[in-house]
């Protein structure tokens, strides 16, 4: 249905930094019970690479931080924030997840990150049919055997780009490429500046409006994807 997921029980690196996930697939050492303890408030959180903290160490991303502040702010309730961010999803994979996952996982709580990209190239949700399950496990095994998943991809934003002439080609193309600059010494980057909290900058919607995203997208992008988006949901 999603047709990608996180392996679960993960020890390595990912996007430059260390990485772990338990079995349920969460980025968490920590493993959980599905049965809720007496006094548990349960939230899961959903996103796309900015929740899951891609390039960025477990305890500096927010759904790990937003666990720590509510456990200063009510110490006798005994707080899960539950990270089930997967990187690269879009809000439909991410509305299928909570399909798959959400009766089990039995959230108090649902929230919801994404980024103005994530409503681009929504499907309808389809069930996981024999063929797709082959399809997966096939791109499963090319992603664990080939030499690097990111150099394939690569190219494969470069072919796409000179195809289409697209600007948001090419804004990928342009992060995979100041991101493999950032982690290309994987010994040094928890220690880097970028991975260092800063003190918080409280805007105003007036602040905020004024800002200018280098790669966000146009007012015009926005509406034309979420009209692709309507059009895909009504068709299926």
């Amino acid at each position: 249905m999603r047709r990608q997921r996180l392996a679960p029980n993960y020890r390595g690196w990912f996007a430059g930094v260390r990485v772990e996930t338990n079995s349920l697939g969460l980025r968490d050492s920590r493993e959980y019970r599905l049965e809720k303890p007496r006094g548990t408030f349960r939230i899961l959180v959903l996103g796309d690479s900015v929740t899951f903290g891609h390039g960025s160490v477990y305890e500096h991303t927010y759904p790990y931080l937003a666990e720590q502040l509510l456990k200063q702010w009510r110490p006798d309730v005994r707080w899960e924030v539950w990270n089930a961010a997967e990187p690269g999803y879009n809000t439909g994979q991410e509305l299928a997840q909570l399909y798959e996952v959400g009766p089990a996982y039995n959230p108090d709580l649902v929230i919801v990150g994404f980024y103005g990209n994530d409503v681009i190239d929504n499907r309808p949700i389809a069930p996981a049919t024999a063929g797709r399950r082959l399809m997966a496990a096939a791109l499963n095994v090319t992603r664990r055997h080939l030499y690097s998943f990111d150099l394939y991809r690569r190219i494969g934003l470069q072919v796409a780009w000179r195809l289409v002439r697209s600007d948001a080609f090419k804004q990928r193309l342009d992060f995979v490429a100041s991101e493999e600059a950032l982690f290309s010494d994987i010994n040094t980057v928890e220690q880097r500046r970028e991975q260092q909290l800063t003190p918080l900058d409280r805007l105003t919607d007036e602040q905020v409006s004024a800002l200018r995203c280098r790669s966000a997208m146009s007012p015009e992008q926005m509406e034309a994807g979420v009209e692709r988006g309507s059009r895909a949901g009504t068709s299926g």
